[in-house]
């Protein structure tokens, strides 16, 4: 069983926003399984965060 991630990196609209997101979520993913990148957005619609986590997911 692995461990649960010891950091959780969370998203919001203006963090989903930012142009270099990509550069961002990859250099926390680089941690490896100590980290957790969540996609979040109130006012996003399901498909807009089920992209964003394909993205994230991706690293």
């Amino acid at each position: 069983m692995r461990p649960l991630p010891r950091l959780h990196a969370f998203t919001d609209a203006r963090v989903l926003a930012l142009d270099d997101l990509g550069i961002r979520a990859a250099a926390i993913a680089a941690a490896g399984a100590a980290v957790a990148l969540h996609a979040r957005d109130r006012s996003a619609t399901g498909a807009a965060l089920a992209r964003a986590a394909c993205r994230l997911g991706a690293l």
